[in-house]
């Protein structure tokens, strides 16, 4: 069983959620619920670089990609990074960037193999974070 741990700084505006072990689906879009229901932040992380996704299918990325895109006028101009380890994941995550929103307000969206450089993306220099 996996886990999703998020931790928000609204001082810097970010929120992180980091995914580790086996997920589902299901867990996933909890979260989405969830952060859309609390505290929003302009920018967002989500680490995928220890989550096991092969229960993820290109049906689930679509349906997150949906499920946040009816949501994210909260954060209209923002940024979300996402980081993964695998090729699969790394194809999964370009296709959510493809399903989102392409609006004028958008939000930038991004896929990286390395931390460091996805919240440089974001804005914060190494050490920051």
């Amino acid at each position: 069983m996996g886990t999703i741990e998020t931790h928000i700084d609204l001082e810097k505006d970010l929120t992180i959620h980091t995914v580790s072990g086996e997920i589902s689906t299901d867990d996933i879009l909890r979260k989405i619920r969830s952060y859309y229901e609390g505290e929003v932040t302009r920018l967002l992380l989500w680490d995928f670089s220890g989550a096991d996704l092969r229960s993820v299918t290109a049906s689930d990325v679509r349906g997150f990609a949906d499920l946040t895109n009816s949501l994210s006028a909260a954060r209209a101009g923002g940024k979300t990074a996402r980081v993964v380890s695998t090729t699969v994941a790394y194809g999964l995550s370009r296709m959510f960037e493809l399903s989102t929103d392409d609006s004028d307000d958008r939000i930038a969206d991004r896929t990286f193999r390395d931390r460091k450089k996805a919240l440089e993306w974001l804005g914060f220099p190494a050490g920051d974070i």
